[in-house]
This record gives C-alpha cells, structure tokens and sequence, in this order.
C-alpha cells in the first residue's frame, strides 16, 4: 500500500485525529510523525520527518498541519524534491496536484473546519499529475 506520512503541531492534533481514519479508508499506510498530544510543541521535528520521507521516496505523499499551515510549507519546501502547497479549499487541492505535482499537503488546523478538511485531504490523495506541459513547468525549477 502506499505510504503517506502525516506530521502536526498542537495547532494541527485535533485535526489529524479526525483524518487519519479517512486517508486508511482510501487505501494508504499512514506513518504518524507526531505529535501525539495536544500538548504545545513545535512544529519543525514533525514537518522534517514528513518531508524527508516524502523526499527519500518512503512516503508518496506527506500532511502536515500547524495552526495555519504556512510554517510547515516553508520549512517542507526546503527540503530537496518536495513541493509542499497550503490548501484551504479543494480547488486549490485538485489545482496543485494536476498542475505542479504537489507531494505534501499543508493544512491550517485554525484555519479551516474537519469537513472542508476532509474534502481537501480526499482531493488531494485521489487527483492525478497531469503531466505534459505541467512537467515542462516543473522541469525548470532550480
């Protein structure tokens, strides 16, 4: 089975709980980089891990959720071979996976609700890359 690793802060604890059961039902192995609590912590250990699985190919895809996802793209982003994106909407979802392959998907747990999450996280695990002129895009990245 595919593997997606998922990694959080405490913005982000209450809702990697409610989408774990979901990304299983659609078929993946989840690896739970943490955090375990809702307790404080910090999101970096917990993004690094996800992104460098995703980047050593042991993860086809990574979420990580901090209380609004632009820290956990920022550090992602500085990993070699990933393309993390903020989703808040499906669109963007389904838009970042056919255009520009994203790998990760960041999430703010303030930011938006489990059902809109739900949503995303489905988009974003089930849209293809659509290839073609997009991998031309994406072949000029440095």
């Amino acid at each position: 089975m595919p593997l997606v690793s998922v990694g959080c802060d405490h913005g982000g604890f209450a809702l990697k709980q409610v989408l774990l059961p979901v990304i299983r039902e659609l078929g993946f192995d989840i690896h739970d980089a943490g955090c375990h609590t809702p307790e404080r912590s910090v999101y970096v250990p917990h993004a690094l891990e996800v992104a460098q699985a995703v980047s050593e190919g042991r993860a086809q895809f990574g979420i990580l959720i901090c209380c609004t996802g632009l820290g956990v793209s920022m550090l992602a982003n500085r990993i070699p071979d990933v393309r993390a994106a903020v989703c808040h909407d499906f669109t963007s979802a389904r838009m970042t996976r056919q255009h520009n392959n994203a790998n990760i998907l960041c999430m703010g747990g303030k930011i938006i609700g489990e059902w809109a999450a739900l949503d995303i996280v489905k988009t974003f695990l089930t849209t293809d890359f659509l290839g073609g002129r997009y991998q031309d895009v994406l072949d000029m990245f440095p």
